[in-house]
């Protein structure tokens, strides 16, 4: 549900979003019956959808709402309304003391009378058995009168997953994934964590103690207690070293520096017990003129991080951000224990990992995380900066997938609307287009601005320049294999990995077949490593990591000699990987990072669901394997479906509510279309290399299709029969103009351009009486839909305002249909006495398979009588997730 100023819960009406987080969103609204004005927390949607979780928390806010105390917000109730859970909260004013910090440390007095409050908070709640576990300066409220409220008390604890789902046993395991209250698990923002936090054994109220402590002191200081570049370089302060006490004001009471030094003991044994204890030292504080000076006896010792290798950490719900690296400056690699943290993505901008490519790459300095977000069906690249809570969407790189970096990370790569292309990290710019391409199956950056990528689903390897060119072949299809995909260069930027698939157009989809090979740009020679690898990914520990057989493993590699030197070792199971092409969730930084989604298996299903006006869906089949591109024949009741998949692959035929297809054209590579009369079938078929050609054949299968198009074109998709038969529509994609409208006569001549411009034009289909078309064009900057007059263009209209994708105009002719992200629209039409439309309307919004990468393929096909939509539907394929898993130095877990 979305959630504007305005909308009404219950008796609450909200007002303004105030803050956004991995504890959920919250607005100011007001309160209609009591007249006052509240904060409300909407709960993250997983939360609805885990009952016994909902339960626990439920438990945990009545408790919470059990807190009366002055500095302590108040929780004033817990609903469900419209299918959200959320709380009614208690409305601070002020600035949360985050702010105030970054204008400077407080003064000693200021400080001291804050630390009073939060220390009587703390016991307050800690005597009706509440720990905050996440306390830090974002969740203390300060008033202009100086009065603080302590936000969030207990709520990382009650919306954690069910403890018991978390295995604290694990090291490596996927299955840890997000804050809990057992051992092998954290809670917390690293630079306020307690070190037994970051080591993952339980809490109790002295990690509250610790957290005090490190917002006493920066409110004095102006610095953290334990600070770093990074969420790991302060995890590893926590753990070894001390605070600099000489920061402290000279003012500060000798009481006070005692009290901090207790606070802070790393050993929980010997750390200051009680709020209590430090309210009474605030209270009455020794030494009040600051003149004495704490002697640093009894120091806690460093402690040593061999005591917990293999320890599983997880970041907590509010953390959001991961870390590039565990350790900074010197610190040996054998003393640098793995580490596991969760980065938590907005649910505005959920990572999308199911297409045919990995969605997500670390920067070459394991600063910052590119991946494919989807908002409202719209996928596009979104950065998220490891030192920052923020998330950015890169500008004009709306249908991308597969990003990969360029060495020196300024640029980032990626494939969208059939095309290669580039885009600044810094500069705000539009992306640039490298070159087109007739599909995508990964791509790497290497030395001197040499980029090598699989240009289609088949063929070899082909390089260009980052700046543009021509794709030259690079490595050389054998009879061993039908397709070399997924790159991925090793540190010299002169050789690179890749995967070899198959043997024929099924197998290539099986990923399990696959043979990892090393190929030289240097020699030109290619090297066979190991049977059954994809997605490999080189660590800097010498290790090739990939995923075979449900998991991932790592082999030593020498990067030298390019050589194996020893056998694989298992490092995870349950990483999310794309069914057919092996294309994993995961990526490796050069200093060890490695990032990954959990899951299994994506595409293993598609369900084919007819959709009428209002948005309700009849599930007609549930098809093995990926389903793309049905289309329904004339009769209402046949249809069409491309399926990729090993033993599955090709143009497949089906009648509604009756079981069973038959394989119509076992080359097929993408969409068809039927003939008016039902009796033909047009079909894009996909040749090696870099080509591919209409091929059309009868509707009831068992022959081979005969050519329609050249075999010369770069690509070509099949749109539409014009009404009389006689006439194909088709896309072609080249070098000079990119996407353009072609015809060709079914029954022989040649192939003519209809409409190619600088432009990209897609989509085309035929009004019913064969006067006019419908098509996409990106003439504007982004892709949008048009009409125009055939077979002379003597006029054009845009019918879309804001976007639009994949268009069909209904059987008679009255309506233009088209999907702009998850919203299918349509436009009232008037073709007599010339063409005439209104403005665009909402049908319904749900989530439905979009095509992925292109704007101009239809992946749904309308009704004779424009009242529903067959359409495709598989949430595995298109998961999404607002969490990603990382494990710093996980290397070092291979350690005997």
């Amino acid at each position: 549900m979305t959630f504007d100023a305005g909308t009404r819960l219950l008796h609450y009406e909200l007002a303004e979003k105030i803050g956004e987080g991995g504890m959920g969103v919250v607005w100011k609204a007001r309160d209609t019956q009591l007249n006052r004005d509240v904060a409300i927390k909407l709960l993250p949607p997983a939360l609805a959808q885990e009952p016994e979780r909902l339960a626990r928390f439920e438990r945990e806010a009545r408790l919470l709402a059990s807190l009366n105390h002055q500095n302590i917000a108040a929780i004033y109730g817990l609903h469900e309304a419209s299918g959200v859970s959320f709380l009614a909260m208690e409305l601070c004013a002020g600035e949360d003391l985050a702010v105030r910090l970054k204008r400077g440390p407080l003064p000693v007095d200021e400080a001291m009378q804050v630390a009073l409050q939060l220390a009587r908070a703390l016991t307050a709640a800690h005597t009706n058995g509440v720990v905050h576990r996440d306390l830090k300066p974002a969740n203390i409220q300060v008033a202009p009168s100086g009065d603080i409220k302590v936000l969030d008390f207990g709520l990382a604890k009650a919306l954690a997953p069910d403890p018991a789902s978390v295995d604290p046993r694990s090291s490596l395991s996927p299955t840890v994934t997000s804050a809990g209250t057992v051992a092998g698990v954290i809670l917390g923002t690293a630079a306020y964590m307690s070190p037994e936090q970051a080591r993952g054994m339980p809490v109790d109220e002295r990690a509250d103690i610790w957290a005090f402590g490190c917002v006493l002191y920066e409110m004095l200081t102006g610095d953290r207690a334990f600070p770093g570049q990074s969420i790991s370089d302060s995890i590893a302060s926590i753990l070894k070293t001390e605070p600099d006490w000489d920061a402290l004001p000279s003012a500060t009471p000798r009481s006070v520096r005692r009290m901090l030094r207790r606070c802070l003991a790393k050993d929980a044994d010997k750390r200051l017990h009680s709020a209590a204890d430090a309210r009474l030292d605030l209270e009455d504080p020794a030494d009040p003129a600051g003149t004495g000076v704490e002697s640093p006896t009894a120091r806690p010792s460093p402690v040593s991080l061999l005591a917990w290798v293999g320890v599983a950490l997880v970041a907590g719900l509010t953390l959001g951000l991961l870390a590039p690296r565990f350790f900074s400056g010197t610190q040996p690699a054998a003393e640098a224990t793995p580490v596991h943290l969760e980065m938590s993505l907005p649910e505005s901008a959920a990572l999308a990992a199911g297409n045919f490519v990995s969605s997500l790459a670390l920067s070459p300095d394991g600063q910052r995380l590119v991946y494919v977000g989807v908002d409202e069906g719209i996928r596009r690249l979104y950065v998220r900066d490891l030192q920052s809570l923020e998330v950015t969407a890169l500008p004009g790189s709306e249908g991308a997938e597969g990003p990969f970096f360029s060495p020196d990370g300024q640029s980032i790569g990626f494939f969208a609307d059939w095309k290669l292309r580039r885009t600044s990290m810094n500069s705000g710019s539009l992306p640039r287009t490298i070159c087109e391409l007739t599909d995508f199956r990964g791509a790497s950056w290497g030395a001197g601005d040499i980029i090598v990528l699989a240009p289609s689903q088949s063929g070899p390897l082909h390089r260009i320049s980052a700046s543009g060119g021509v794709l030259e072949p690079l490595t050389e299809i054998t009879d061993e294999a039908f397709s070399h995909r997924l790159p991925h260069f090793l540190p010299d930027g002169k050789s690179f990995l890749y995967s070899a698939y198959g043997t024929g157009l099924n197998s290539s989809f099986n990923f399990e077949d696959s043979v990892l090979w090393v190929h030289s740009l240097e020699t030109g020679v290619s090297k066979r490593l190991m049977e059954s690898g994809a997605q490999a990914r080189y660590s800097p520990s010498g290790h090739i990591l990939y995923y075979q057989a449900g998991s991932l493993l790592a082999v030593p590699f020498d990067k030298t000699t390019l050589e194996v030197t020893g056998p694989a070792r298992p490092v995870l199971r349950g990483v999310a990987v794309q069914v057919n092409t092996g294309a994993s969730q995961f990526d490796v930084s050069p200093d060890g990072t490695l990032v990954y989604i959990p899951g299994d298996t994506l595409g293993d299903d598609t369900q084919l669901a007819m959709v009428d006006r209002e948005g309700q869906a009849t599930i007609v089949e549930n098809l093995e394997g990926i389903g793309r591109y049905p289309r329904l024949a004339p009769d209402g009741r046949s249809f069409t479906i491309f399926q990729i998949g090993a033993n599955r692959g090709g143009l497949w035929r089906g009648e509604i509510g009756s079981p069973g297809r038959t394989r119509v054209a076992a080359g097929a590579g993408g969409p068809s279309s039927w003939s008016p009369d039902g009796q033909r079938i047009v079909y894009v078929g996909v040749l090696a290399g870099t080509t591919s050609q209409l091929f059309i054949t009868d509707a009831n299968g068992g022959g081979s299709g005969e050519p329609l198009t050249p075999d010369t074109m770069l690509s070509s998709s099949p749109s539409d029969f014009s009404p009389d038969g006689s006439l194909v529509a088709y896309v072609v994609t080249s070098l000079e103009t990119g996407s353009d409208l072609w015809t060709v006569p079914v029954d022989g001549g040649e192939p003519e351009v209809f409409l190619a411009s600088s432009s990209n034009e897609e989509g085309i289909h035929f009004s019913p009486a064969g006067d006019h078309v419908v098509y996409v064009s990106d003439a504007t900057g982004r892709y949008e839909i048009y009409v125009t007059s055939f077979p002379e263009r003597k006029g054009t209209w845009q019918i879309s305002t804001d976007g639009g994708r994949e268009p069909f105009w209904s059987a008679d002719g009255r309506e233009i249909f088209y999907r702009s992200g998850d919203n299918m629209m349509t436009v009232p039409v008037q073709l007599e006495a010339g063409f005439r439309h209104v403005a665009p309307a909402l049908l319904f919004r749900s989530f439905y398979d979009g095509q992925l990468g292109t704007a101009g393929l239809p992946n749904y096909d309308v009704s004779q009588d424009g009242q529903h939509f067959l359409m495709t539907r598989s949430s595995e394929l298109n998961l999404k997730t607002t969490a990603v898993q990382v494990i710093m130095n996980w290397a070092n877990s291979l350690r005997d």
